[in-house]
């Protein structure tokens, strides 16, 4: 099974052990035992990245089989999201096929040109060549509110999972997590908002800087802020004490 856009560079490829081999090519990012995550460049210079979901579990194979993926799913969700205005970069292509007993799924995308996430520009300048932490805050604010106003929630809004492209475009990524909840969709929206202040609290950005984002997520959403910081509270308080004995941070 193989689905794509016109522009992919998936479409060059006149079978599939060619393509295979391009899928396995560059630069490894990410590798686990359920899933490897790649960027590649292509003949054209252009930038794609690559995640390949390994189907180990029986019920992985079940689904596989039954003709639901992760790679497909992540694959129509961005262009769900992409549709209704969310950040999420362009989705280029979903494969599904045998490796050995496994079935394996694939997913690429746009890769970011010149991208980074919030957690490398912090570290490396405190956001200076972003303009300022305020204007990063007032990005992300808009972007997350964005997300939650159109019923979706992220499940894992860490610093890392936003990402700035070269353009500086603020982007979400990591789609895997991300569900249309049929209840409690605030609720939801308050534990995405408590994981990103506990990255911004432990990685020392000043509570002003925490603060204004708050007021700016809550104003994008419509809520009010005292809403959202009780939405957030028991969400917050569990994030703190994983993060403590996980990591051994202060906060």
């Amino acid at each position: 099974m193989l689905r794509f856009i016109g522009s992919s560079p998936v479409a060059e490829f006149e079978n599939l052990d060619m393509l295979k081999r391009w899928l396995a090519a560059g630069r490894k990012i990410k590798v686990s035992k359920n899933v490897e995550a790649r960027l590649i460049n292509d003949e054209k210079g252009h930038v794609w990245f690559v995640k390949r979901y390994r189907s180990r579990s029986l019920f992985r194979v079940l689904q596989a089989l039954l003709g639901w993926t992760r790679g497909e799913r992540v694959f129509e969700l961005s262009f769900r999201l992409r549709e209704k205005g969310v950040n999420v970069p362009q989705p280029s292509a979903c494969l599904m096929c045998r490796d050995g007993f496994q079935l394996d799924s694939w997913f690429v995308c746009e890769g970011l040109e010149g991208g980074k996430d919030l957690r490398n520009h912090f570290f490396e300048d405190k956001f200076e060549s972003l303009g300022g932490a305020q204007v990063v805050m007032g990005r992300t604010a808009e972007v997350a509110a964005n997300l939650h106003a159109k019923g979706f929630v992220h499940y894992d809004m860490k610093w890392a999972n936003f990402m700035v492209a070269g353009d500086g475009q603020f982007y979400l990524i990591d789609l895997d997590g991300m569900r249309r909840p049929k209840i409690a969709t605030f609720t939801k929206a308050c534990r995405d908002a408590a994981r990103f202040v506990v990255n911004a609290r432990e990685f020392g950005l000043p509570e002003d800087h925490v603060r204004y984002w708050l007021s700016q997520y809550s104003m994008y959403l419509d809520v009010d802020v005292d809403d959202v910081e009780k939405g957030m509270a028991p969400f917050y308080a569990k994030f703190v004490r994983r993060h403590r004995k996980k990591y051994n941070v202060s906060l």
